[in-house]
């Protein structure tokens, strides 16, 4: 995460696509550590590092496969961790991967034009999950940032 810290400090644009690829590249040896030692809650709070880190590579990058790749990065560690948590592994943990998954699905939603119907249902799922979900937590940050997906959702699908 240092290097993802020191992105957000770096005007030059080819050092800052640097700094997020290591990151990401970290991040993702740390998932796949954590999936080989069946750490589920490990992988959550790695995944939602990845969202965040690749979401600020996509933005800087100017090829449209590269930046399809990078969506699907993101979506198919998202659903990857879906499927490894349970509400007994941590409301918070559970509720964040939800958000930034239907987040993800949703603002990536034109790279996956084959995929739209799909993707349309598990946002619909996975909404409805993380709205009753947020009823079991307290923390400020992360509902904020689930209604902040609910409303990129309501502009965009």
């Amino acid at each position: 995460m240092a290097r993802y810290s020191e992105s957000w400090c770096v005007d030059d644009a080819s050092r800052k696509r640097e700094l997020l690829d290591d990151c990401c590249r970290l991040l993702k040896e740390s998932f796949a550590s954590f999936k080989a030692s069946e750490d589920w809650l490990g992988c959550a709070k790695v995944f939602r590092s990845i969202s965040f880190c690749l979401r600020d590579r996509e933005e800087l990058e100017g090829d449209w496969n590269e930046r399809k790749r990078i969506a699907q990065d993101t979506v198919k560690y998202g659903r990857d961790t879906i499927s490894m948590l349970s509400e007994g592994l941590g409301v918070d943990e559970l509720l964040w991967t939800y958000v930034m998954t239907f987040y993800s699905m949703v603002r990536w939603l034109d790279f996956f034009d084959e995929r739209r119907a799909e993707f349309v249902s598990l946002v619909s799922s996975y909404m409805e999950k993380a709205v009753k979900l947020a009823e079991k937590t307290e923390d400020a940050y992360l509902l904020f940032f689930l209604n902040y997906a609910l409303l990129v959702n309501s502009a965009f699908v």
